[in-house]
Formats: C-alpha cells, structure tokens, sequence
C-alpha cells in the first residue's frame, strides 16, 4: 500500500500525542479555575480580616467624636493616648477640624492629608492611604461630627495580621485605599517565589497559563483587598501534577496509538475496501483451464476470484481471499462469484454442458445449512446443468464437522446432481478415513507434490500412492500447478489425465477461456484428422 505508511504514521503520532494533549489542556483548565475559587476565597477572608482591624479604630474614633467638640483637652488627649498604648498596632492618633487640620494628636505629628484621602472622606467617610516617607505606617482616618480622626497602625503587625491569606509568600495580598495600594503582603524582596524551568514556561505559554486574581471589598466602602497569584506560582502548582498526568496521557495514548495501527494496517484497511468491492465492480473472474492430456481439448475450467483494487490494481487472492474468509465475506463473495459464472459460461462456451466449472467453497458455506439453497439460487435462472458443476472444498473442513453439517450440505449438492472435488489432497489431515466418511467425486493433486516431481523426493512416491487411492476409489483425479513437460509426462503415464496449471494456460478472462477452449479444440481435431489419415495409410 503506497500510500498508507506516511498517513499511518501521522495518525499514530496523533493518537499518542493527543490523549496527554488533551489531559494537560484540561488539568490547566482545572487548576485555573481552582485557582480562582481558591484567590477569591482568601480575598473575601482578606477583607474580613481587614474589616476587622478597621473595625476597633473606627469604632473608637466614632465613640470619641461623639464628644468631641474641637480642640485638644486633657480627657481627649488622655483617651487618644490610651488608644495608642492598649497594643492594637496604633502608633499615634488624631484628631482633625472641619478643614482637615490637626487639632489633637498623640505620638507622631501628622502628616497633611492628599488629597484624594480628603476626596475619600468626603465620598465615603472613611479612607486608607500610605503613610509614605518610610514611616512604615498606614493611615485609617474617619469623618466625625466636627471633623476628622485618624489613626496610623504598624505596617509590619499589619502585613503579619494579613500573612495566612498570602500562603506563606506564594501568593500577593495587596490592600487598596484612596490613593491606590497601601499594602502588600509579603513586600518586594521576601520570600522568592518559585521559579518553574523552562519546559513548564513553555507548555505554560501553549495553553494560556497567566497570572490570576481576585478582589474583595470591605464592609464600608472605599478600601479593597486583591489576592494575586503569578504565572510562576500557577505553573509550580501545575508542574507538581504535571509528570502523573503525562504518563497517564501517555498510556491511553499508546493503547490509542495500537487500535490506530489495528485500524489502519493494510489488512485492515483492505477489510473494510472488501466490503464495497462487489458494489463497486472491482470484483472479476478469472479462469483456469483444466486439459485432458489424452485430447488436448479444454474440458474445464476452475473459476477464481480476482479483485481490481481502485488503486492497488490487481491483488493477488493470498492478499484478501483469507481476510474475506475472516470476516465472513466470503459467502456474499462467493455467491457473486456462482451468479457472474452462470451468466458467462452458457453464454460464452459453444458446448457448455460438456465443459465442466469447478467453484471453491470455504469452511462458511459448509457450516450453514443455507449453503445449498443459495447455490440452487445463483444457477436457478441459468441453462448450465448441475452435472457441469464442481465444488472444491478442502479436507479442514471435514475435520472440524463435528455436527455433521459439512456432510448434509455436500450430499445436497450431489443429490441436485453437482460434483464435489477434494481440494488440495495430501497438504493436511489425508487419510483414507475421510475418503470413506465422505463421498467425492473428484481428487485434486497439491501443487506443493507436484513440483516435486522430477527432482528425486518423496513427492513422487506421495503422488503414486494417492493415483493408486483415487482410481481404486473410482475418484476423477486432476492434477494442479502443473508447470513442465515432464510433469505432464510422468503424471499421464500414471492415469492422470486431467492437468491445470501455467504449462497449458495463466488464469483467463471469459474471451480468453473461450478462445482456449477453440483452440485446444482445433489443435485436438487437427491431431485426430493426422491420426486418421495415418491409420488409413498404413498397411492393414
């Protein structure tokens, strides 16, 4: 098949690689969107946990300006103190006028406020914003009746109150306020983060792995937390189920890759060409004259199936015939091939009743008892005679007829009037037993003894005692693959008349069997008109 092994070899390498294709694109789709339910997950606790620090200094700035009608007095001052020394990460608190300016402050002084944090407060009465200029503080400040409050945490307790929703470092919390982020956890140059290598960037950039995040906002407005996760950290994730999911891919991948070449190996491929064969026309005939030595006449001929591949030309038998019997093929085969000889022989032969046809029946037809009433079928519309047909059947099958339908099926054919011929005697289980059980008209000598004739083997002796079998069983006996003079000498001078094989003719076609047939039959007649002529001249 010409075309096949570069087809064949592009659909194994398909079927190897797709099913780990498919299993990495599918895992990374799974670890995306289980990445993205876990970062929306620790963003909503994120905000929580943010919510929750905001919570006790907004509250507190609230308590405190509900009584706070401006200015710093002792009892104020002592109350914004106590905020700073109870340990709830507060460094220094405020409290500002309607113009934003400081009123009361305890520890740092503070720092003018941007103006986006005076947008913030006004907006949304409360607002986050860095404390900038290294002071490693983050600022809260709150509305009050008659101004403002604020207070600055710790930016370190912080980003540690903050730390479990980063997973050790692997992911990014950042916490977002009015002048954009405030704080991120872990800060540039922690903890590096895993640095996946370069097979993994790549498979990563296959199938559209980038980084991921999810953001939460808190209860009051105005300040945001966003969890992060890079393509690094996804693809380090992914890299640790990665090697499992390849060498399970590459599993359902080989067993693929073995129906593929199941599939599409030439003795497949042609299965499932034979199917349509007949349909198609690509089926033939071919014809394999037998010839009495002691005439010279064509007196039969076996009918041999050929199949014209669209584009493989004309293949052997040995190339589909044992695949049409695999599968089952053979019977509709064989039964195109007895309606194409019923129409051709009666048609093309001068004298068909006295030519015999001999057709191959496989183990199928001898083990369904349908066999006869398909054969009655095929020649049912035919003027050939039942006598001119022979049915070849070789000795497997009377071996393994273990109920006995081999048996009904061949006397059915004889009893409609039909010759069955043992094919290829002496090559499988021969012994007399299976010529007594069976009742055979005709025994056809195997090519593999025949060429051994001549040559000093055993053959010859196998072919002596199988004449001497056949004509004490009153059994036609034809000799095939017959290929050289002398073996049609020796096999003549032991009674064996009839011969098919390349000496006398290659397979025909209709026109050609039918052009054998006259001549032989003309070169027969000029024979027998010398003979005449000498016998009548010779001296009585």
């Amino acid at each position: 098949m010409t075309r096949w092994p570069a087809r064949l070899a592009a659909s194994v390498l398909l079927a190897v690689l797709l099913p780990p294709a498919l299993l990495v694109w599918l895992s990374s789709r799974l670890e995306r969107r289980a990445l993205r339910d876990d970062l929306e997950a620790r963003a909503q606790v994120a905000a929580a946990l943010t919510d929750a620090l905001l919570s006790h200094a907004e509250a507190f700035l609230a308590r405190l300006g509900n009584r706070w009608d401006g200015g710093c007095s002792p009892g104020i001052a002592e109350t914004l103190r106590s905020a700073v020394d109870v340990g709830l990460a507060v460094r220094d608190a405020s409290l500002l006028d309607t113009s934003f300016v400081p009123d009361c402050s305890v520890g740092a002084v503070p720092l003018p406020l941007p103006g986006a944090v005076r947008v913030a407060l006004q907006r949304d009465g409360r607002a986050l914003w860095d404390g900038a200029l290294g002071t490693g503080a983050v600022r809260f400040a709150v509305r009050l009746p008659r101004g403002a409050g604020q207070v600055s945490f710790d930016a370190e307790r912080l980003s540690r109150f903050l730390a479990p929703v980063a997973d050790g470092g692997r992911l990014i919390a950042e916490v977002a306020g009015a002048a954009g982020t405030v704080l991120r956890v872990p800060a540039s140059g922690g903890t590096p983060r895993p640095r996946p290598g370069a097979l993994l960037r790549l498979l990563g950039r296959i199938v559209g792995v980038r980084s991921e995040e999810a953001t939460a906002r808190c209860e009051g407005g105005g300040i945001s937390v966003r969890v992060r996760a890079t393509a690094d950290v996804q693809l380090a994730a992914w890299g640790e189920t990665l090697p499992l999911l390849l060498a399970v891919g590459l599993g359902f991948g080989a067993g693929a890759a073995a129906l593929v070449l199941l599939a599409g190996s030439p003795g497949a491929a042609l299965k499932r060409q034979l199917r349509g064969a007949a349909r198609r026309g690509e089926l033939e005939v071919r014809y394999l004259p037998v010839v009495d030595v002691r005439s010279g006449r064509c007196v039969g001929a076996e009918a041999l199936l050929r199949w014209r591949h669209a584009r493989e030309g004309l293949l052997s038998p040995d190339l589909f015939i044992a695949l049409a019997e695999e599968t089952g093929l053979i019977v509709p085969i064989t039964d195109w091939l007895m309606r194409r000889v019923a129409r051709d022989l009666p048609d093309g032969l001068p004298e068909p009743d006295r030519f015999h046809v001999s057709i191959n029946l496989a183990g199928a037809h001898l083990r369904d008892p349908g066999t006869v009433a398909r054969i009655l079928r095929a020649f049912e519309d035919s003027t050939l005679r039942p006598e001119s047909l022979v049915f070849e059947v070789t000795e497997r099958e009377f071996i393994e007829d273990e109920g006995g339908t081999a048996r009904n099926v061949l006397e059915a054919i004889q009893a409609w009037g039909a010759k069955v011929a043992l094919d290829d005697f002496g090559t499988g289980f021969s012994n007399i037993a299976t010529l007594r059980r069976f009742r055979l008209d005709h025994l056809k000598i195997d090519k593999s003894f025949v060429e051994g004739i001549g040559t000093g083997s055993v053959a010859e002796t196998v072919i002596d005692a199988v004449v001497d079998l056949g004509q004490k069983l009153e059994m036609t006996i034809i000799a095939e693959g017959v290929e050289r003079p002398e073996q049609v000498d020796y096999l003549a001078a032991r009674g064996v008349h009839l011969i098919q094989g390349f000496h006398f003719s290659l397979p025909l076609t209709l026109k050609g069997l039918v052009r054998f047939v006259e001549e032989r039959a003309a070169q027969a007649a000029e024979s027998e008109a010398a003979e005449g002529n000498r016998i009548a001249v010779e001296p009585g």
